[in-house]
């Protein structure tokens, strides 16, 4: 059988799932990989050549778009707001304790199509198109979520270890 329980339509090496943030539960996403890949960079020509170039590098950025199945935690259910309640009801459902799984259409090969990239127009539309990559005119969100200090990784200086009796310092 090539298709999972949660993935129906896709076999596994096609849908990848991208979590960040997971002890803040801030974002997780389920996509095709294709669909991943069209939404999360761009090919940028140059006179001899060409380059990739990421939309965006991560969630602080904003959004790249929306995929299969996104999974909003604490930062992106303030940053939607009421927007959140004004979704389709077959699209949006709320999973307790500020996490909202927002998905456009049933199946992740669903992706790319017609249909499917209507419907993502019509959610980011209702979202809001400012916290999300405007793929036409390549420019970043102008609406970003405001991540809370917890959630964001913790950069140590070569050499040192995470300690419970340090300071911090």
């Amino acid at each position: 059988m090539p298709s999972t329980s949660i993935c129906r339509g896709a076999t596994p090496r096609e849908v990848s799932t991208r979590a960040s943030s997971s002890a803040g539960s801030t974002l997780a996403t389920a996509a095709a990989d294709d669909d991943r890949e069209r939404k999360t960079q761009y090919e940028v020509q140059e006179e001899h050549g060409s380059y990739q170039e990421f939309t965006v590098r991560d969630h602080s950025e904003g959004l790249p778009g929306l995929f299969w199945r996104n999974f909003f935690g604490t930062p992106f259910v303030r940053l939607f707001g009421q927007r959140l309640e004004t979704l389709p009801s077959d699209c949006v459902k709320h999973l307790g304790d500020a996490l909202v799984l927002v998905q456009p259409y049933e199946f992740p090969s669903q992706a790319g199509s017609p249909e499917a990239d209507a419907r993502e127009r019509e959610l980011v539309e209702m979202l809001g198109p400012e916290c999300f990559y405007d793929h036409e005119r390549h420019q970043k969100p102008t609406r970003r979520p405001v991540l809370e200090a917890e959630t964001r990784p913790v950069r140590l200086k070569r050499g040192t270890r995470p300690d419970a009796t340090s300071s911090g310092r």
